[in-house]
């Protein structure tokens, strides 16, 4: 019977934001082994299959370092607040990188895939951002920071990595080479294609496509309103500038 092992490395989202594309990436190295189903959900819905099913996806192979999975459910701090205590239980030396993107773009790709999926409920992208509930929903997902605290909490910062998608596609190289680095092994970023994943692949020719054009620029300047201070702690965390995704941040 092949050995099996617990991962060292959790990629935690954000949702729509670029996970399948890194969870690919990532696996492309042949010192990292990802879970063949990218999303587990372990740690926020299938503890009760033990352990010992979690580890059978991480079969242990010559020459690997790092073993990972990939589900951005882990940050959604609200629904499911025991998620970086149970991570942090199974393995306290955990890795962590959590993906984000500018606010605006992932709440468009969130409610496309909503959009997919439940039609009857998300119809149109500007009543439902109108609506308080559903804008709540999509907004609340978009705190980077609020969610990152939770792991922050727990983990030291020097297991934690924040990766922007904006520097992914724009310094692809430079920033796998980055991430590689932060899980020590080889940076070979310039071997790793930086083709994008689950990028609109599902898209029925009859089910509309939506984008920011269709969000009123009130809605948008309310979103970024609401989440300027967010944003404006992710980038100090991060050293990056205050304006990196624009000045209706600041």
């Amino acid at each position: 019977m092949q050995n099996t092992t617990i991962p060292n490395l959790i990629v935690v989202g954000a949702g729509k934001a670029g996970t399948t594309s890194l969870h690919n990436y990532l696996d492309a190295h042949p010192q990292v082994f990802g879970a063949g189903d990218k999303e587990l959900m372990y740690f926020s819905r299938f503890m009760d299959k033990g352990v010992d099913w979690y580890k059978s996806n991480f079969k242990v192979r010559d020459g690997v370092k790092v073993y990972f999975e990939s589900t951005p459910q882990y940050s959604f701090r609200d629904e499911f607040p025991h998620v970086p205590q149970n991570i942090y239980d199974l393995n306290p030396d955990m890795k962590i990188i959590y993906i984000v993107r500018e606010p605006i773009k992932r709440i468009v790709s969130h409610f496309n895939h909503w959009s997919r999926t439940q039609a009857h409920t998300f119809k149109d992208i500007e009543k439902s951002l109108a609506h308080e509930q559903h804008r709540k929903f999509f907004v609340d997902r978009t705190r980077y920071y609020y969610q990152l605290q939770a792991y922050l909490a727990l983990f030291p910062t020097r297991q934690i990595k924040v990766v922007f998608m904006e520097d992914l596609i724009s310094k692809h190289a430079e920033t796998m080479n980055d991430i590689f680095r932060f899980l020590g092994i080889d940076e070979i970023g310039d071997q790793i294609p930086p083709e994008r994943h689950n990028v609109g692949a599902a898209y029925a020719t009859d089910v509309k496509r939506w984008s920011i054009k269709d969000i009123s620029e009130e809605r948008i300047a309310e979103i970024q309103k609401t989440l300027s201070k967010d944003v404006q702690n992710l980038f100090y965390y991060c050293n990056k500038p205050a304006d990196f995704w624009g000045e209706e941040y600041v």
